[in-house]
Order: structure tokens, then C-alpha cells, then sequence
């Protein structure tokens, strides 16, 4: 079979765009990307769908807690991500975990800066628009709040994922623990939260 050379020539079809290209072949395993300009050429990898950072943290302590019946921040459950571009966008993985008194309801929501971000619509006037309902149906037990968002925060500057949380009145909310928890092993146990974000090159 013979090969097929071509010199630095633009190809033309009927009511196609004209594209050059490149002067030399690439290496191997290379692909050839456009310029958006018609100027073809070659690179090692396609630009989009990369995990370009991870930034995390995770607390394992069992002192934290509120009596907040309007959000407020959740102390330690926070990250700064500073994106490379701002096409980029930042996933947001959380697992959090709260234990609060029997059949109280409490709610979490997800922060960008000051902004709340993946929250329900409004619901009549007092309801509270938020990511995550955690109804305590047993003060000896925990709920784990815990999903993935994708964001787009159209930023290079230094940008801060939080949780906030807020209690129904009367109510006391716990980090990593029950409310009440007892001596019996089986019924009682420790927990960690965990906040991540990846800044994914598009």
C-alpha cells in the first residue's frame, strides 16, 4: 500500500471551512486539534475533561455543634479553590454527617462564597430553601447528608465551598454524633464529614 504525502496545503470542499495543515507529522499516540482559526496541528491530549486540582478536608471531631435556627456557617467544613481558568468548572463532593434530638428537622446547604448554591426552590414563604432535610427520627442515631454538584464559578480568583446548617427551634445539631448517645456500642458510634472540590479543565 503506498502512503499518502501531503505538504503544508489548504484543502477545500464545497460549503466546508478551509483548514491547513500541519507542516510535519505528529508522534505517536498524538492528536490534531484546531486552532478555530482553520490551523490544524498536533498535541499530546485533548483539553477538556481533565481534574486539573483536588483541594479536601475532612474532620473527624465530635465537639462541633449549633443551636441555630437560621444558617450559619459549619465550623471546619470549608475549602478554597483557586481555578486555573475561568472556563473551568469545580465538582463538589460532600458526606456529611449530623445527629440532633428525637424528630427534630434540621437543614444543610451548600455555599459558594456567600451564595448559596444547589438549593431547592422556594416553597411558600418560610420554608427553608436548602440541600439537604435531615429529619432526626432518633436522638441515638446520625444522618448522613452526602451528593455531588458540578459548579461553575466563571472565576480565577480564590473561591470558598462551604456547609451552613440551621436547627428547628429547640433543637441542638451535632457533627460526627448522636445527640444522645449511649453506652451500648452497638448503638453508638463516631462518625467523620469530608468536603472535596476538583477544578476539571473544559
Amino acid at each position: 500500500m503506498s502512503k499518502l504525502q501531503v505538504d503544508q496545503v489548504s484543502k477545500t470542499t464545497a460549503g466546508a471551512a478551509t483548514f491547513v495543515l500541519p507542516a510535519a507529522d505528529g508522534t505517536s499516540g498524538q492528536l490534531m486539534k484546531t486552532d478555530g482559526s482553520g490551523n490544524l496541528g498536533f498535541v499530546s491530549s485533548a483539553a477538556g475533561g481533565k481534574v486539573l486540582q483536588v483541594v479536601t478536608t475532612t474532620l473527624t471531631g465530635i465537639t462541633t455543634s449549633t443551636t441555630s435556627t437560621s444558617f450559619v456557617d459549619l465550623t471546619g467544613m470549608t475549602v478554597s479553590i483557586t481555578p486555573s481558568a475561568a472556563s473551568s468548572k469545580v465538582l463538589i463532593m460532600v458526606c456529611c454527617n449530623t445527629g440532633s434530638g428525637d424528630l427534630y428537622r434540621n437543614n444543610i446547604r451548600l455555599m459558594r462564597d456567600s451564595t448559596p448554591i444547589f438549593i431547592g426552590d422556594q416553597l411558600g414563604s418560610n420554608h427553608a430553601r436548602s440541600t439537604w432535610y435531615t429529619p432526626l427520627k432518633d436522638a441515638e442515631t446520625t444522618y448522613n447528608a452526602a451528593g455531588v454538584f458540578l459548579d461553575s464559578p466563571s472565576t480565577t480568583s480564590a473561591t470558598t465551598y462551604k456547609l451552613q446548617w440551621a436547627c428547628e427551634t429547640g433543637a441542638s445539631m451535632y457533627l460526627n454524633r448522636p445527640n444522645n448517645p449511649t453506652s451500648d456500642i452497638f448503638k453508638y458510634g463516631t462518625t467523620c464529614s469530608t468536603i472535596t472540590v476538583m477544578e476539571v479543565g473544559v
